[in-house]
């Protein structure tokens, strides 16, 4: 086991793959330099986990004294000769660590992965691909890793949520041909925008934070009781209590009973939080299942008006993913400038034509969608688009249908 040293000197360096030959280069020669300074213990380099078009080196250099390393290790030389080699192109972040490699040489000297037991024959093990070096960790990676997608234009985030917004069809033709690295995994990104959308769409900061907005005119009726004065005279609970529910095929009368109508019908006219408000949110609560459920209906839709096409089933529910992706990540946008602060009153407007361009540019997306990955002539793809279309109309009412339904049956 190697013996404990005196200082650790860590080194992350980060480019573009078109740097990868001098990079490894620069590290080679500046390994190479420590070891002519007086105290070196050891060296270490192994590769940085980057994106599809990255590179990375992790470079940790020991010392066992104080003598020689101070200026040979000087953070402004070794970043302004970074700088004048690689200018923009090459990221450097170092840190150094006193008593800190007792912990770094002790990991990179197991024979065996930590965390599974297997024989290590590199830097990462073969069975469940954790690192076998022991880079120690600082509390600004953990952040990076988890928001540096969000911030870091070359992630891989961006470079799939851009082609999904203005280049229809693409990530799904990268996808079938094989380039799918540089890009969210679908699915993935179809839960990641669907939670997103939800979110926004389910928090009103009208509601959570009232401060922020000009004080409106307080409402003069609920929303349940507008609807029970149109209703006025009607009876319509009377009506219902005398339905015959025997009237209906015996496994539905068996569920909808008389009683279960009328508080049905009791529940959605009364007036306050049980009441139609209620419903609607309830019916908000139950839209995702449904619209979850109408992937893979849609994806067989798909496979239907494409029968000579030779694509499998998964390949056409890779489209209807990445087509179900857009819309998540439209509506997120229109809802999040619906509900903007806006002391000015400017984002009403804004928010009306971002609606107005949603009802637009949606159907011109599927189509060139359709275009681009089924590879069929404009009149096919019209025709195909049309059946899908309506498809679409059908499946989404029925989901609303069944979830005010369910909604209603579950106050």
């Amino acid at each position: 086991m190697t013996e404990s040293t005196a200082f650790l000197y860590e080194l992350t360096l980060e480019g573009s793959a078109d740097s990868a030959a001098e990079l490894e280069a620069w590290v080679s020669g500046f390994v190479n330099d420590a070891r002519q300074t007086a105290g070196f213990a050891g060296a270490d380099v192994w590769p940085l986990d980057t994106v599809a078009d990255r590179v990375g080196q992790v470079v940790q250099v020991r010392y066992s004294g104080d003598a020689g390393w101070h200026e040979f290790l000087d953070d402004g030389r070794v970043k302004q000769e970074l700088t004048e080699l690689f200018g923009e192109d090459v990221h450097a972040d170092s840190r150094r660590l006193s008593d800190a490699t007792t912990f770094a040489a002790e990991a990179l000297e197991v024979a065996n992965c930590a965390n599974c037991g297997a024989v290590l024959t590199g830097q990462y093990c073969g069975q469940c691909g954790q690192r076998a070096s022991g880079r120690l960790i600082r509390f600004p990676d953990l952040i990076r890793e988890a928001f540096g997608d969000l911030f870091e234009l070359d992630s891989r985030l961006w470079r799939t949520l851009i082609p999904l917004a203005v280049r229809p069809g693409q990530l799904t033709r990268d996808y079938l041909m094989g380039r799918r690295v540089r890009y969210m995994p679908p699915f993935r990104m179809y839960l990641v925008l669907s939670l997103l959308f939800f979110i926004v769409a389910f928090f009103n900061p009208r509601e959570r934070l009232p401060i922020l907005f000009e004080a409106g005119p307080p409402a003069t009726q609920d929303l349940s009781a507008e609807l029970e004065l149109a209703l006025e005279g009607e009876n319509v609970c009377d009506d219902i209590a005398d339905f015959d529910p025997n009237t209906m095929p015996g496994w539905l009368s068996k569920r909808l009973t008389r009683e279960r109508l009328v508080d049905a019908c009791e529940n959605t006219l009364a007036e306050g939080e049980t009441g139609f408000r209620s419903l609607g949110n309830r019916m908000l609560e139950n839209i995702p299942a449904g619209l979850f459920v109408l992937l893979p209906v849609m994806a067989f839709v798909l496979m239907a008006i494409h029968p000579l096409s030779g694509r499998y089933y998964v390949e056409h529910l890779l489209f209807v993913l990445h087509f179900h992706s857009f819309i998540f990540l439209l509506l997120t946008i229109d809802s999040a400038l619906a509900r903007a602060v806006n002391p000015d009153g400017w984002t009403d407007n804004v928010a009306e034509l971002a609606v107005f361009a949603t009802i637009i540019y949606v159907p011109v997306y599927l189509y060139k969608s359709l275009r681009r990955v089924y590879e069929s002539g404009h009149l096919a793809t019209a025709l195909r688009l049309f059946v899908l279309t309506n498809s679409y109309i059908v499946g989404l009412a029925l989901i609303v249908a069944i979830s005010a339904l369910l909604a209603a049956f579950s106050a």
